[in-house]
């Protein structure tokens, strides 16, 4: 027996649990879920369901049996098998423990963090203002990119000053009307420097090309659209671009690296990736001192009591930002602690201090003058 997955949702036990799911891409992942464990047991939905309700350690048994057939990462096996679960929880049927060694672990993915110099040079690699002004922004703005695709250019004010807030509604569809927002509430990130240059500049170009701009345009637009099921076609850089689409971002980001080659390989997975950024983004502000709460506000995740006792406006997000954009931007200016900077002048006026003036500094302070000596000679 073989079930399509958009076949699975005509059963009835399906739209029960699917109705506890609005994000789109969780349906798809989940809807592939079942569609496997469907085809590894033979049995439709509503069989897997019914076996459960008479039997529910026989039905665990033979999800936990699934789970050791998966032949893929430890991760990805992880996930299927709790969708597989919500999918009995949904339907009433309470499976028992999930067995302790049963773990969400991480096979593939590198815990190597991205460097500035390295952002730069990805930045430096790219051929058109459209990959410079993606790359910076991903890299300076930390946002998922389903919703990097999905902004339109009314999302984002260019004629401010940076930082430039952003502000990101409870409910931002992409191309396919689908809400890019996974946690549906509304919150704000900023914009540096480098991204504001780097956006203008790529709008223009697009203005200069012939491209009629509007509110509804998208930020980042393909150069390409789909023609048929198999087909892509380039389309006239005046027209009216379709939005870039999240495969297309993803392979920018390896392309670049890999001309850079500083591109490394985790089994199926790259060292430089579009979600890689979030995790280089909150990194560096962290270091630069911006606070814990903020930065998850900034990425779009439900704060602590659901954001009911920390609260931010646009001025106070706009500050924080601009004291660590020294860790994100591109080309930093180094940093001196302000105990560098007093031994350094210290130094400096130590080189115009005479004999006369230490025998001043002698009898002022009642002390004798190759004692003032030895401590010039070690300035704290």
């Amino acid at each position: 027996m073989s079930i399509h997955t958009k076949e699975l949702e005509a059963y009835i036990t399906v739209q029960k649990w699917l109705a506890n799911i609005p994000n789109h891409n969780t349906r798809n992942h989940y809807l592939y879920s079942l569609n496997k464990y469907t085809k590894q047991t033979q049995q439709t939905p509503d069989q897997l369901i019914e076996t459960g309700k008479q039997d529910p350690e026989t039905a665990h048994d033979q999800l936990k049996t699934f789970y050791n057939t998966i032949q893929l990462s430890q991760g990805t096996k992880m996930s299927i098998y709790q969708a597989n679960r919500s999918f009995y929880a949904a339907n009433r049927v309470q499976l028992g423990k999930k067995p302790r060694t049963y773990r969400m672990s991480v096979e593939y993915e590198s815990r190597k963090l991205y460097t500035q110099n390295q952002v730069a040079q990805l930045v430096d690699a790219a051929d058109n203002p459209r990959d410079k002004a993606l790359v910076t922004f991903l890299a300076q703005t930390g946002q998922r990119i389903g919703l990097t695709t999905s902004l339109r250019l009314r999302h984002i004010d260019l004629n401010h000053a940076s930082p430039i807030i952003v502000e990101v509604p409870a409910i931002i569809r992409s191309s396919k009307g689908f809400n890019v927002n996974k946690a549906q509430t509304p919150y704000h990130f900023a914009l540096g420097e480098d991204t504001v240059q780097y956006l203008r500049l790529m709008i223009k170009d697009r203005e200069d090309r012939g491209e009629i701009l509007g509110p509804d345009s998208w930020l980042f637009r393909s150069q390409s659209k789909w023609v048929g099921k198999n087909k892509v076609r380039k389309v006239a850089r005046s027209t009216p671009g379709m939005c870039l689409s999240i495969s297309r971002a993803g392979e920018i980001v390896r392309n670049l690296a890999e001309k850079r080659g500083i591109q490394e390989h985790y089994g199926m997975r790259y060292l430089f990736h579009p979600h890689g950024f979030r995790r280089y983004w909150k990194h560096q502000l962290r270091m630069g001192g911006v606070d814990p709460v903020l930065l998850d506000y900034m990425m779009g995740h439900v704060v602590g009591y659901g954001g009911a006792y920390d609260r931010w406006t646009s001025a106070d997000i706009r500050g924080q930002y601009r004291g660590a954009e020294n860790f994100v931007c591109l080309h930093p200016v180094s940093v001196v602690s302000a105990e560098d900077v007093r031994n350094e002048v210290f130094r400096v006026l130590l080189g115009s201090v005479d004999n006369v003036a230490l025998d001043n500094v002698s009898k002022s302070l009642g002390v004798p003058i190759d004692q003032i000596r030895r401590i010039l000679e070690r300035p704290e």
